[in-house]
């Protein structure tokens, strides 16, 4: 119990004791009307308390809700940008694969990472261009958006589709990631045939229109 509830209670006790004495020993109330009096006052406090106390529960359920609420939009808010990023950097990987002073492209896959290691001829150092997509990490999204639906079907909507989002773009670069791996092996190098190969994976073909549906994802409010 919060220590709102223990002010009001101790308040309430305190009023009724109040009035209960001055019943008994302050008002001017005679004594064969002072018992009735405390009956009638008894049976006002309790309908009258009973109104507040239903107010406040009203008031303090809206409170919550509106908390709750406000955290699933802050979520779905995260991860819509989170997924907007990864597209983001698609996109500047694909330029950087089309960019003719390219020298090598690498891949490179590590539990819940994928990583592009591009190297070129104008840049000293290789740049790297990582994903990290934690399995565990969706399974809990997953559960976050079933609770959703105790709020609103309104937020769970957007998750769903964030959290699908996310899936399909790790099953595509998995498959990015396994055939390339198998056609190379060990081998950093990736040929400019397997190049072209991989910008027309879906990974790279869809971005465009999936970063479309993502933007068009909305963060709901509350009615």
């Amino acid at each position: 119990m919060s220590k709102k509830w223990w002010l009001y209670i101790v308040l309430s006790v305190v009023i009724f004791i109040a009035i209960t004495y001055a019943i008994f020993f302050y008002w001017n109330i005679g004594d064969e009307n002072k018992w009735s009096t405390f009956f009638s006052f008894t049976s006002t406090f309790g309908i009258v308390t009973t109104i507040i106390v239903y107010f406040l529960q009203k008031n303090d359920k809206k409170k919550e809700l509106k908390q709750n609420f406000d955290h699933y939009c802050n979520v779905i808010s995260e991860e819509k940008e989170k997924i907007i990023e990864f597209y983001i950097k698609l996109r500047d990987i694909e330029k950087d694969i089309k960019d003719d002073k390219l020298e090598n492209v690498s891949l490179r896959f590590r539990k819940d990472a994928y990583t592009f290691i591009i190297k070129k001829s104008n840049y000293e150092d290789k740049k790297l261009h990582s994903f990290f997509i934690n399995s565990t990490i969706i399974q809990m999204m997953s559960q976050t958006c079933n609770d959703s639906l105790k709020i609103s079907h309104d937020l769970y909507l957007p998750l769903k589709k964030l959290i699908d989002e996310t899936i399909t773009l790790e099953r595509r670069l998995y498959a990015v990631f396994l055939r390339f791996n198998a056609i190379n092996g060990k081998t950093d190098n990736i040929e400019e045939k397997e190049r072209r190969k991989m910008l027309k994976y879906e990974l790279f073909t869809k971005r465009k229109e999936r970063l479309k549906k993502i933007n068009k994802i909305m963060v709901p409010t509350l009615h």
